[in-house]
């Protein structure tokens, strides 16, 4: 019992210090399969919903929330600013039914990570996604 104990505790101990670490996302029955930080300034997660109801969350979401510099929906990359942050959201298809983001934010000329505003930008996209009907749903 004490080996197991110490094995989890080290291991949760070099997550914490190799920057990778599992971060809930309080968006369960939303369509969230997970959410995940990947970096120091990077959340990922990824949603049950088809690609075009994510991307257009994640434009409504980062356009209300600041400015939106660039948006390619082919390539599924939107840029823009938020107060004090860049932030660039990644919108990926993985299979028909499941589509995953990367929100990744920056601040001070880009230099340094703001995992909170990728947080809160995840988390405001979940949301979005959450209260909009799917649009399989929604359609008769």
């Amino acid at each position: 019992m004490a080996k197991i104990f110490g094995l989890i505790v080290g291991s949760g101990i070099m997550c914490f210090l190799c920057g990778c670490v599992l971060v809930p996302l309080a968006l369960v029955g939303g369509g969230v399969v997970g959410g995940l930080a990947i970096s120091e300034d990077t959340v990922q997660t990824e949603f049950d919903r088809s690609y075009d109801d994510v991307w257009d969350a994640c434009v409504e979401v980062l356009g209300s929330a600041g400015a939106i510099e660039m948006k390619d929906k082919e390539v599924g990359r939107i840029q823009g600013y938020v107060p004090k942050s860049k932030v660039t959201v990644t919108v990926e298809q993985l299979t028909p039914a499941a589509v995953r983001i990367q929100v990744k934010a920056r601040k001070a000329a880009r230099l340094l990570p703001d995992i909170n505003m990728s947080h809160r930008i995840a988390y405001r996209i979940g949301m979005s996604l959450k209260e909009s009907p799917a649009a399989s749903g929604a359609k008769k």
